[in-house]
């Protein structure tokens, strides 16, 4: 009822043109957007994703789009699509030509892999360690981190300026959200280091890190919380206040990489260490030539 009620309020809203055909039944609706308007993996559906990527890639210095109709402003952070025209390797896109072909366009097919990729991980079975029962991630994390379960995963740049729309990965929201706010700051590369943003992993080893993240949340073992302020701690906050008791591992210029066996140690909040030694044997075998 919800996703029929959305579709509803889509189809009569004035601004919009008609999506497609009058007689189109929710089954013909749900196949030609990949039910994307239901699930959460969806990023406000693929076409809106493109035509912010597109935006911000241009203001970002890319020469290769052009915006024969540029976006209308809403507010701060908000665009209207609906009368935007953009060409892009001599292809010319609105938003009608996103919905009816977007999702199967070549140009934009690793968007539409990650938000397939997101959509998965999001529904992945887990045991929610305080209940005991089955679940899925995306629920189990939204409540631990009191976040949308939209945003618990992010689709991520590696060069916004050069590649809009590949080049691409997925990213936890918070380490995302935490490497925006540092930019700028002089601390950037030990910060982002430690943040984990400088290390792309596979979809597999995402989720499985991110479910043992979760995990130790719920059971107390990652402080989520200032204790003292009761101040939820960023991953940013908790990166400084890392490196500057246990230091940080950098890329070396000649790519090799700089080990502290600190990273290595697990601290629980009974007093307890977890020295993970494999892991840290296995790390040095990987890194010598």
């Amino acid at each position: 009822m919800k996703e029929i009620t959305g579709i509803s309020k889509m189809l009569r809203n004035p601004k919009r043109k008609r999506l497609y055909d009058p007689d189109m039944t929710l089954a013909d609706f749900r196949s030609l957007t990949k039910g994307q308007s239901g699930s959460p993996g969806g990023f406000g559906g693929l076409p809106k994703r493109v035509m912010d990527f597109a935006r911000r890639s241009v203001n970002a210095g890319n020469k290769d789009i052009e915006f024969l109709v540029p976006p209308r402003q809403l507010s701060k952070n908000s665009f209207d699509y609906s009368d935007t025209v953009f060409k892009y390797k001599g292809q010319t896109y609105n938003m009608q030509r996103l919905i009816d072909t977007g999702y199967k366009d070549k140009n934009f097919s690793q968007i539409k892999n990650l938000m397939d990729d997101k959509t998965k991980l999001l529904n992945k079975k887990m045991i929610n360690p305080i209940t005991g029962e089955e679940s899925r991630y995306g629920k189990v994390a939204s409540k631990a981190f009191d976040r949308d379960e939209s945003s618990l995963l992010q689709i991520d740049h590696l060069d916004i300026a050069k590649d809009p729309f590949s080049n691409l990965r997925l990213l936890p929201g918070r380490i995302n959200i935490g490497e925006g706010s540092i930019r700028r700051s002089l601390d950037y590369d030990p910060v982002a280091t430690k943040m984990g943003y400088k290390f792309t992993k596979d979809k597999d080893k995402l989720i499985k890190d991110e479910i043992n993240f979760v995990e130790k949340v719920l059971r107390g073992q990652r402080l989520q919380k200032d204790p003292a302020t009761d101040k939820v701690i960023t991953p940013v906050e908790a990166a400084r206040k890392n490196i500057a008791t246990r230091g940080v591992r950098l890329e070396r210029k000649d790519g090799g990489l700089v080990f502290d066996p600190n990273d290595y140690i697990e601290y629980y909040n009974d007093g307890t260490k977890l020295y993970k030694i494999k892991s840290f044997i296995k790390d040095i075998a990987k890194a010598i030539p």
